[in-house]
């Protein structure tokens, strides 16, 4: 499938490679509509995934490791924070 005019040449791109599992790549090209169409896909793929038009975000059982570490991290600055609070009210105290 020929490239339409644009920046994806040698000077203003570069060439990545990526293995994937069979059966993703299979599936890929269904998707794509075949496999000469399937580079065209992905470079759209890729694009849409690094623009900053689109929302790309965590899903699934990322997000919700994320957010629990994330909790966890601010449970444990709270704590910290916390036994700092009490150890200066006990000085100040004194």
């Amino acid at each position: 499938m020929p490239r339409p005019p644009g920046p994806h040449n040698a000077r203003d791109s570069r060439v990545l490679a990526v293995r994937v599992p069979n059966v993703v790549a299979e599936a890929l090209e269904i998707k794509a509509g075949g496999p000469e169409a399937l580079p065209e896909f992905l470079r759209r793929a890729l694009y849409a995934a690094a623009s900053s038009k689109l929302n790309v975000t965590r899903s699934g059982a990322q997000l919700e490791g994320y957010d629990e570490g994330k909790r966890q991290g601010w449970a444990h600055a709270n704590r910290v924070f916390r036994e700092a609070l009490q150890k200066a009210a006990a000085e100040l105290k004194r």
